[in-house]
């Protein structure tokens, strides 16, 4: 009975606390003392210098859902009213990213009237497209076969980059098989991995399933599953970290921990924090085979043999998520993989390694 009550005051204490109460309990539990903010660290300084167990120093840092409720709310207003034009004879499924506004709903439902009205997409699910940076208001069609072998149907305004947003859902049965592109009266043959990405996310992109019951704006949603902003956020907030640690390195040549909370459904945990440091999963294809070789580690990653070397080991916390941990093999002031919890991770040679 009592070790209930205390787990359930300790999970109510986890939800209230802020996240630098619930590192400080941490690092208290670990055998570490602390000093919050030492006087002596001018400019940006950590939020910890800890001693007695080891000394680093600790910088703890939250994620914020990608996407406050305030805009999904009024995206779901703006769209409802523009949407009401075409009745109840299609389900419109809406997702947005924070590129969105009125211009976006505007561009986004122009598009969807000429299709309607041209009766080029009536049967099925089929989608609308509004890139985050369009080159300019020129209309580009996308079709390609998906892994459940449909036909899928893509309406967009052209992409400033010539890569356009794949719905997670409909994605290529094979990645280096041709889609068809027609842009104007030009068409094209195009490897999928040239033309289309789940790694971008859109302005807006609309699912219409014609001839649905229930028609009308159906549902808004966030887009971040299609731009994994979860990595990118993780990403910025690694480079701020670490600004702040490689000042306090100046005091005191001790390594640096970044401690980051993510508090929200949608998080990845695991690979996400690998995707943050390392790079995104890349698959290399050979050009003249289009054979895809093996995956590996590739771009954007925020640690580096010359990047963020401040940052000795970060450490991912989430109540939905187990607690991972990166130890930087480029750290300037290297850590102990036992000062840092959750399940740890590094570097051996051009492996992975789980301690």
């Amino acid at each position: 009975m009592f070790k209930e009550l205390r787990r359930a005051a300790i999970l109510k204490w986890r939800e209230v606390a802020t996240a630098e109460r619930r590192t400080a309990w941490y690092l208290l539990l670990r055998g570490f003392l602390f000093r919050r903010e030492p006087p002596f660290v001018v400019g940006r300084k950590p939020d910890f210098l800890t001693f007695w167990r080891g000394r680093m120093w600790a910088e703890v840092k939250s994620l914020d859902p990608p996407l406050s409720q305030e805009l999904i709310g009024s995206a779901y207003v703006e769209l409802k009213k523009r949407l009401l034009i075409f009745g109840g004879t299609h389900r419109i499924d809406a997702r947005i990213s924070a590129a969105f506004n009125q211009g976006v709903a505007k561009r986004a439902v122009q598009l969807l009237s000429n299709e309607i009205r041209n009766g080029a997409a009536t049967q099925g699910a089929w989608y609308i497209a509004v890139p985050a940076k369009d080159a300019e208001r020129k209309r580009v069609v996308l079709e390609w076969t998906s892994r459940d072998r449909d036909t899928v149907r893509m309406v967009s305004w052209r992409s400033a980059t010539g890569v356009y947003a794949c719905p997670l859902e409909a994605q290529p049965a094979s990645w280096i098989s041709d889609i068809q592109l027609t842009d104007g009266n030009a068409q094209a043959s195009i490897p999928a991995y040239n033309a289309l990405s789940i790694q971008i996310s859109p302005a807006l992109m609309l699912r219409i399933e014609s001839e649905s019951e229930g028609g009308g704006l159906g549902s808004v949603g966030t887009a971040e599953a299609q731009a994994d902003t979860t990595v990118e956020r993780l990403r910025r907030v690694i480079d701020d970290a670490s600004d702040q640690l490689k000042n306090a390195q100046t005091y005191r040549k001790i390594p640096g921990v970044a401690i980051i909370y993510f508090d929200h459904l949608g998080g990845g945990g695991q690979n996400d924090i690998l995707r943050a440091c390392l790079g995104d999963l890349t698959i290399p294809i050979d050009v003249a085979t289009r054979k895809a070789g093996e995956a590996f580690y590739g771009a954007n990653g925020m640690l580096r043999p010359n990047k963020n070397t401040a940052v000795s080991a970060l450490t991912y916390r989430s109540r939905f998520y187990p607690t991972v941990s990166f130890i930087n093999p480029w750290a300037a002031y290297p850590i102990s993989p036992k000062w840092v919890d959750g399940v740890v991770y590094s570097i051996d040679g051009d492996r992975l390694k789980r301690h």
